[in-house]
């Protein structure tokens, strides 16, 4: 069960698969002299699975999120770790990971990822406060102005497939 979970140290993100329920939760035991990995928990039994880095990319799971076919999307600190920055795509549950996209922005203070039903992926630094659009076939990275709007987003969410709310310290803003 969870509560019995030994590497389970340093939780720092987490997300619903939107085709079976299955909870998520990006571990970044590397910070307590532990193992950094993902778990996948069943909500009904408390039962989990350890989601292995197969490919060795994850570093620093800062956020996690799915598309809706599925596909884990990973922001990873590496950089925190002294590896790099990076978007991954995992294929749960093998835990094959691909890295869509590195530096440029990700360089910069990083702080969450967005996958909108339509599949674009979205991820937000904090200083300087941007909103980046990553094309996950090529990775270029796109600039999406948020600095008049918001003075440093910590976390954001899509609502529906045009709204996107930022949490700003104590303040929210819908745009």
């Amino acid at each position: 069960p969870v509560d019995q979970m030994g590497d389970f140290n340093v939780p720092v993100s987490v997300a619903v698969a939107p085709n079976n329920g299955l909870i998520y939760v990006g571990n970044a035991g590397n910070f307590a002299g532990g193992v950094t990995n993902l778990f996948e928990i069943d909500p009904d039994t408390g039962n989990y699975t350890i989601i292995p880095s197969v490919d060795g990319l994850i570093n620093v799971p800062l956020a996690i999120n799915f598309s809706n076919d599925a596909s884990l999307f990973v922001l990873d600190g590496g950089g925190f770790a002294g590896g790099i920055n990076q978007i991954l795509k995992i294929d749960v549950p093998q835990g094959t990971e691909t890295s869509i996209s590195a530096g440029n922005n990700l360089d910069n203070e990083i702080s969450d990822i967005m996958v909108t039903p339509s599949g674009a992926v979205y991820f937000v630094t904090s200083n300087p406060p941007l909103l980046i659009e990553v094309d996950p076939d090529t990775g270029n990275q796109f600039n999406v102005s948020i600095e008049s709007i918001v003075d440093k987003p910590s976390d954001a969410v899509w609502v529906y497939d045009t709204d996107l709310i930022f949490e700003d310290g104590f303040e929210t803003s819908n745009n």
